[in-house]
C-alpha cells in the first residue's frame, strides 16, 4: 500500500509543467526539475577565459539576439552542474548565448558590467549572494531584461524569477518520513550555514509540516554544516551520532551533504536510523538508494535539480523571440527513493555525465 501511495504522489508531481505560463506551446525538451538532453552544437558556450572572442563574434552577428548567462564557478557539485547544463543548453540555439562563471562577488559584478557593455538583450543571473543586487539593478537600468535564477536579490526585483521550491523540499521531506516511519519518530535536522535563506526555507518547510501532520515527532537536535561538501557531512554526522545514541531519521537540507551523512552512519554501524531524506537529486546520493549497502535504510530525495538553469534560459529565449512568460516560476520538486529512482531518471533524461 505504501508503494502505491508513493508512486501516486510521484506521478502527481511529475504531471505539472512549469512552462505552462509561457506564451508558446512547443518546448523541445521538458526541463521541469530534469536534465537537458544535448543536441548537435551550432553555437558554443563561452567561459571567462574566452569572453573577449565572444564579444567580437556577437558584434559581427548582429542579426541574432544575445543572451548573457552569469553563474558562480563550481564550489559544489550543484553549482558545477549549473554551469554544465547552461553550456549544454547553448547547443543548437538560434540566439547567441555567452556563459560566464565567477569565483566571487567582485568578479561576478565585473562580468555583469562586461555583459552590459556587450549589449546583451537579456541576462540570466544566478547571483553568488544578494550583494549582487546593485549589479543586477544596473542590468535593468541599461534596458536589458533580467531573468534571476534560484537566489533572490534582496530588495531588487528582476523582470523574471525562476527557481525551485526550497520550502517544498522540506514539505516533501516531512511527508516522506511520515510515509516510511509513521507519525511518531525521532529525527535530527541538518542544515548548511553558508546557504542562508535556502537552507532556512527547507528546514522551515520541514518543521512547519511535521507540526501539522506529525506533531508527535521529536527533533533531537538541529545542526549546521559550514558547506554542502561530503566531507563536511561526514565530519558533522560523526559528531551527531556520538551525541545521539538513538535516532530514527535524518532530515538533510542537501543531498551532496547527505552522501557524507550516510557514509558516517554506515561507518558507525548504526542500525537505529531507518530513513534519511535530503534535497537536490545529487547523482552520488541517488545511486546510493539502490545499493545493497543501504538496503536497510530508506534514502529519499526531494529534487532541486541544477538543470533548472535551462528553464531560466528558456524563459529568456521565449522573451527574446516575442513570447510572454509568467513573471515568477517556481518549479515543484519530485520525491525519489529506491522504488522509483530508475524510472525517474528515465522519464527525466537524467544525465549521468553531469557533476551533480
Amino acid at each position: 500500500m505504501k508503494k502505491k501511495i508513493l508512486a501516486l504522489a510521484v506521478c502527481v508531481m511529475m504531471i505539472g509543467s512549469i512552462l505552462s505560463g509561457c506564451g508558446s506551446s512547443a518546448k523541445t525538451e521538458d526541463t521541469t526539475a530534469t536534465t537537458t538532453a544535448t543536441t548537435t552544437p551550432t553555437t558554443t558556450a563561452t567561459t571567462t577565459e574566452d569572453k573577449e572572442d565572444t564579444s567580437t563574434d556577437a558584434a559581427a552577428n548582429t542579426d541574432k539576439k544575445l543572451l548573457g548567462v552569469s553563474v558562480p564557478k563550481a564550489s559544489t557539485g550543484w553549482t558545477a552542474a549549473v554551469q554544465y547544463y547552461a553550456e549544454q543548453y547553448v547547443m543548437g540555439k538560434d540566439i547567441e548565448i555567452t556563459v560566464v562563471a565567477a569565483e566571487n562577488t567582485n568578479e561576478q559584478a565585473n562580468q555583469i558590467e562586461e555583459l552590459i557593455n556587450m549589449k546583451c538583450d537579456a541576462i540570466v543571473l544566478l547571483p553568488i549572494n544578494d550583494e549582487l543586487a546593485t549589479a543586477a539593478q544596473k542590468i535593468m537600468d541599461a534596458g536589458i531584461t533580467l531573468i534571476n535564477y534560484d537566489r533572490t536579490l534582496g530588495t531588487t526585483e528582476p523582470d523574471y524569477y525562476v527557481a525551485g521550491d526550497n520550502k517544498g523540499v522540506g514539505v516533501q521531506g516531512a511527508k516522506y518520513l511520515q510515509l516510511k516511519l509513521g507519525d511518531d519518530y525521532t529525527v535530527v535536522v541538518v542544515g548548511i550555514s553558508g546557504w542562508g535563506a535556502i537552507s532556512e526555507e527547507r528546514i522551515q518547510g520541514y518543521k512547519e509540516t511535521i507540526a501539522e501532520i506529525t506533531p508527535n515527532v521529536k527533533i533531537l537536535g538541529e545542526y549546521s554544516a559550514e558547506n554542502a561538501s561530503q566531507e563536511a557531512g561526514l565530519a558533522l554526522m560523526t559528531d551527531i551520532l556520538s551525541a545521539n545514541p538513538e535516532v530514527d531519521a535524518v532530515f538533510s537540507a542537501d543531498d551532496e551533504l547527505g552522501i557524507g551523512l550516510t557514509q558516517a552512519i554506515k561507518e558507525a554501524n548504526r542500525t537505529d536510523i531507518k530513513a534519511v531524506i535530503g534535497g537536490g537529486g545529487c547523482k552520488g546520493y541517488l545511486n546510493k538508494m539502490t545499493s545493497d549497502d543501504y538496503k536497510d535504510i530508506w534514502l529519499g530525495s526531494a529534487t532541486y535539480s541544477p538543470s533548472m538553469i535551462t528553464d531560466a534560459m528558456y524563459v529568456a529565449e521565449k522573451v527574446l523571440t516575442g513570447s510572454s512568460c509568467d513573471k515568477k516560476i517556481i518549479i515543484p520538486c519530485d520525491l525519489v527513493d529506491r522504488e522509483n529512482v530508475e524510472q525517474w531518471k528515465s522519464v527525466n533524461n537524467f544525465d549521468e555525465k553531469a557533476p551533480y
